[in-house]
């Protein structure tokens, strides 16, 4: 398998187990497990490694971070179009718009507790549709990188 390869299917277990996070699962009467945290945080790391998937697959030197809006940058023209078609905005925003406001989720969520200010948001459901979006340009762009 290929380095890409590999990190596309890392990308799909931390989206795969964010969604699984944000699944209400009863415990006992009246009490269910929510796992907001957790969600975001495989949710933003599935978003990094989806577009670091997508360098790798170009041949482009991978920076080392979390930033999601910094990675997005560096992701060719014809991806960034293709994320922009098939992203579903929740609540009107444009992708680029969501990544920005998502940029440094990992980092910031990831310990929380750490936080001088805890009034950042612990999950922002925009996530899970850009995770979305992400993994389709991912597969699309791969295929064709590859091809």
């Amino acid at each position: 398998m290929t380095t890409e390869g590999i990190a596309l299917n890392q990308a799909r277990q931390f989206h795969l187990a964010g969604e699984r996070c944000l699944e209400q699962r009863p415990v006992a009467l009246h009490t269910v497990n929510w796992l907001p945290i957790a969600a975001s945080v495989n949710l933003a790391l599935a978003c990094e490694l989806y577009m670091k998937a997508i360098l790798l697959g170009g041949g482009t030197k991978v920076p080392r971070t979390h930033d999601l809006k910094a990675l997005s940058e560096k992701l060719p023209e014809p991806v960034l179009d293709h994320l922009r078609d098939v992203y579903k905005p929740v609540d009107g925003e444009s992708i680029d718009q969501v990544l920005a406001t998502v940029a440094n989720t990992f980092q910031s969520v990831r310990y929380f507790y750490e936080a001088r200010e805890q009034s950042q948001t612990l999950f922002d459901s925009r996530q899970v549709s850009l995770a979305e979006a992400l993994e389709m340009a991912c597969v699309k762009y791969l295929s064709g990188a590859t091809a």
